[in-house]
């Protein structure tokens, strides 16, 4: 852990607005070869303190400021530390993660009040509260919004979130429940997420240990529904090899090896039991394969999947985005062939566009524009989808075309694209059906440095802070060209609001001294930009009254 002091010492020679606004006392820096992380902690209603990791890129996305992505955390297996999948800062964004209540990162040393509720109701309160963080609508606990904890411009306006596999489930609900809360959260990504019980045990089919698929034959396909999946469980038992082992559902009793059994490992666990659905659980007890006398200490009975799957799924709740979220994009990402789920059809993905797109109205897309994806790879080219938005295949036995290639390597770039693409789309409010080309380059960096570690002076320019500061009315910006460079130097308010461009030239090496008059602007934090051919710098001034 780093000390407060050495925190300072981070950031490089403490400014007189670090001196005013001070830095969160549960605040930490981590600086890794491939990582810079800051921690604190916010207060969520009915759980208490909540831990925030905020990641920075190595360089923002637009010149004015980075745009924002929140990942809804895993939140039905063991995982307790931070949960990230896509490391967005790859594209100039600031990436905010968290820990449920009730869980903590022993690697950090960090975490969360409350009892964890795996996804319920006191687990949508800390996700909203976060994001109202990430948002700018709320500080930490020790009064700092984020921006306070950052030395570069963060867009408030461009903000959203990503979902992976069931994460999207509780994304989904928490927008449902407190999207109105949310004007901020402009869209939301979802990859390969579940949207019914069946889907979280796999019990429509599984891939083997050796990655090939196995269909369930009692899962009929052909029969589509916007809101169930229709399964024969008349047959359903319960399969278990001797009375020490673990048992598993399984569908037609069948010599030497039923039907089709479950499998093996893939469940939900909530408070210490597995959850299979409502309605293969219905089914064990009615078909006599256990009876409650018997039932196993591990496996949720009748009753209590029957409590617990209403708030954890979230087939019910598209039309209330009409009213909590309706002007919200989505953007369903999935590839080819599903990371767990089997069906060809893709049920979970046909029931998530019906909802977001035909029920709730929402600009839906399903992958990102081809465009973007060629901006990481030019190879990206024919065998990648290029869907138009707000379309869908005339026959969903197709919508396998529809995926992306599930290759070596692709996942993480359709994620990244599809982020870049969200995030420009909410820069230049395009919401046409297809893009010709990107609107900014998808990647703007890797993360093996950090451009805002301040004791690492570029070679081509030094910027100084600016002096007196805070001011007020006038301070004096400072900066050294060591080689020459086209130089814009510009103004942003803390929202990323661009307020003056004082240089826009091409400049010789030397020192160069510029006087800054506030001109009537409101007191508060304010930050100057130098852009060179090779290099971008901020440092943050304070307008005080």
């Amino acid at each position: 852990m780093k000390s407060k002091h050495m925190l300072h010492n981070f950031f490089g020679k403490i400014s007189l607005v670090g001196l005013i606004i001070g830095f969160s006392a549960s605040e930490q820096i981590f600086a890794a070869e491939n990582n810079s992380e800051t921690l604190t902690h916010i207060w969520s209603e009915g759980n208490g303190r909540v831990a925030v990791r905020i990641e920075v890129p190595i360089s923002t996305r637009y010149p004015e400021g980075a745009p924002i992505v929140v990942e809804a955390s895993t939140w039905f297996v063991d995982q307790v530390e931070f949960h990230r999948r896509n490391d967005t800062r790859k594209i100039g964004a600031v990436t905010v993660s968290y820990i449920w209540p009730g869980r903590k990162d022993y690697h950090r040393d960090i975490a969360s009040d409350g009892v964890f509720d795996h996804g319920g109701p006191f687990s949508l309160l800390a996700f909203r509260d976060v994001i109202q963080f990430a948002a700018g609508m709320r500080p930490d606990i020790d009064g700092h919004y984020m921006q306070d904890l950052l030395n570069f411009s963060v867009l408030y306006e461009n903000l959203g979130i990503f979902a992976s596999s069931h994460a999207g489930v509780v994304a989904t609900n928490m927008l449902a429940h407190h999207g109105s809360y949310l004007p901020g959260v402009k869209y939301l990504i979802g990859r390969e997420n579940p949207t019914r019980d069946e889907m979280y045990p796999l019990e429509l089919g599984h891939f083997d240990d050796q990655d090939r698929p196995v269909h369930n034959p009692f899962f009929n396909e052909s029969h589509y529904s916007t809101t169930e999946v229709i399964v024969d469980y008349s047959t359903v038992g319960w399969y278990q090899v001797h009375p020490d082992s673990t048992g598993r559902p399984y569908f037609a009793e069948k010599e030497p090896l039923p039907e089709h059994i479950l499998h093996p490992e893939i469940c939900p666990k909530m408070w210490g039991k597995r959850y299979y659905s409502r309605a293969i659980t219905r089914a064990l007890l009615e078909n006599g394969a256990l009876t409650l006398d018997q039932w196993p200490e591990d496996l949720a009975t009748p009753a209590e999947t029957e409590a617990a799957w209403p708030f954890r799924i979230c087939i019910h709740n598209y039309p209330a985005f009409l009213v909590e979220a309706p002007d919200l994009k989505v953007m369903l990402v999935f590839s080819q062939d599903d990371h767990v789920q089997t069906a060809p059809t893709k049920p979970h993905i046909h029931q998530a566009w019906d909802g977001f797109h035909k029920t709730a109205n929402l600009w839906t897309r399903m992958n990102p524009d081809r465009a973007y994806l060629k901006s990481i790879n030019p190879d990206y080219g024919s065998g990648f989808p290029d869907n138009p938005a707000n379309q869908e295949p005339l026959d969903w036995i197709n919508i396998r075309d529809w995926g992306f290639p599930a290759e070596m390597g692709t996942r993480q770039d359709v994620w990244l694209a599809s982020c870049a693409e969200m995030a420009d789309r909410i820069k230049a409010n395009d919401w046409s059906n297809n893009l010709d080309s990107v609107f900014f380059p998808t990647l703007v960096g890797t993360t093996d440095t950090n451009v805002y570690k301040r004791n690492e002076t570029p070679k081509d320019c030094i910027l100084f802070p600016n002096h007196p500061n805070p001011f007020n009315p006038t301070t004096y910006l400072n900066y050294q060209l060591n080689r020459s460079s086209f130089v814009i130097l510009s103004i942003y308010n803390i929202r990323g609001v661009k307020i003056a461009t004082l240089v826009n030239a091409y400049q010789m090496p030397g020192s160069y001294r510029l006087r800054f008059h506030r001109d009537g602007l409101p007191s508060g934090v304010y930050f100057y930009e130098l852009r060179t051919d090779r290099s971008i710098q901020r440092e943050k001034m304070l307008i005080a009254k």
